[in-house]
């Protein structure tokens, strides 16, 4: 599942365009609770399955729609990190364009009637216009090759398919967007302040395993093409200093949507979307990096020393998402509280 926190945020796993924690080729649904939350009622009617978008011919997804027999799919399955896509293009486009042809191929021929939502990404442009000439990286064109190809197969078999086009997703649960490692980063801070305030002696010097040391801009963003390193501190870190964290731009600006907001988006759609069609989700608001970075120093309960890079990467253009929202659809959750929804989160989960 390409969107860990589906449904509720303290309870799945994944976010849609934010992280491909999996293998490539392999997609699997899972939800987790973590220990001491409560448990809402539903967890307890999922069932797990494990299947392999990547295999031709594959008997598994045709065997799981003919015992299910689903009602809606909604398809969040595929390999979502830009940098990677530079070195493995093929597998890129196997998987989040041949992967959903392979699913889209196992619904119409189970018969069914099934309501298919797959989620794009606005990096790879409008799925109403051809894929784009120029894309920004193999990423980009495997997600707009994706939503052209799920569109077709309304054209062409009238299948009940729409496409969804969401926004830079932030919010609570993992994620290699820029948000959570900004929550990442002020986490370690704390933790870091906390155990020096411990120890009678002065913390060691930076180590550049701690968050903050790679260059932090999402790199599923346009204009980045470099891959964010792993950045959770070792156990032997945990009393070193962070470096400053290194921001690309304070400029640049991004449309943040929370996930949980994402989710009842993917819900209207699925009740009441258009088959044929797609539907960008966004805030509305186009938020300059800078400014997220401020909010969670405004948040962090100590200072987070920061370097401001001089990137001239553009800014995206803001997408139009009147459509969903005439369908009732609105986001409800601001960006301070998406930010210290994940700083939360990242307090809780220690060095995750």
């Amino acid at each position: 599942m390409d969107a860990p926190d589906a449904l509720d945020a303290s309870n799945a796993v994944d976010h849609a365009d934010a992280s491909d924690d999996g293998a490539p080729g392999s997609s699997s649904l899972a939800f987790a609770s973590r220990p001491g939350r409560d448990e809402p009622e539903w967890l307890s009617l999922i069932r797990l399955e494990a299947l392999d978008l990547s295999e031709p011919g594959s008997d598994s997804l045709s065997e799981l729609l003919r015992r299910t027999r689903p009602d809606a799919v909604l398809h969040l399955a595929g390999l979502n990190a830009a940098g990677p896509s530079w070195a493995d293009p093929s597998g890129y486009l196997d998987l989040n364009l041949m992967g959903t042809v392979r699913l889209l191929e196992a619904v119409r021929a189970s018969g069914h009637p099934c309501r298919i939502v797959v989620a794009g990404s606005m990096l790879g442009g409008s799925a109403d216009g051809p894929p784009p000439v120029k894309p920004l990286h193999p990423y980009a064109l495997s997600k707009a090759m994706q939503a052209q190809a799920a569109l077709g197969w309304h054209a062409l078999y009238g299948l009940d398919v729409l496409v969804a086009i969401p926004s830079n997703l932030v919010g609570p649960g993992p994620s290699a967007g820029l948000s959570r490692l900004l929550a990442r980063y002020a986490a370690a801070c704390e933790r870091t302040a906390a155990q020096a305030g411990n120890s009678a002696e002065a913390p060691p010097a930076s180590d550049p395993s701690l968050p903050g040391r790679s260059d932090a801009a999402d790199p599923s963003l346009p204009g980045r093409s470099d891959a964010v390193a792993d950045l959770a501190p070792s156990a032997a870190a945990e009393t070193q200093a962070p470096p400053p964290f290194r921001l690309s731009s304070a400029t640049e600006a991004r449309d943040f949507l929370d996930v949980r907001d994402a989710m009842t988006g993917y819900e209207t759609l699925l009740e009441r979307g258009a088959a044929g069609r797609s539907y960008a989700m966004a805030s509305g608001r186009m938020t300059p990096l800078g400014e997220l970075a401020e909010l969670y120093r405004e948040l962090a309960a100590v200072p987070l020393p920061m370097e401001i890079g001089g990137s001239t990467a553009a800014s995206p253009e803001p997408i139009d998402a009147s459509a969903l929202r005439a369908l009732g659809w609105a986001p409800r959750i601001p960006l301070r509280q998406s930010a210290q929804d994940t700083l939360e989160d990242c307090r809780a989960a220690g060095s995750a």
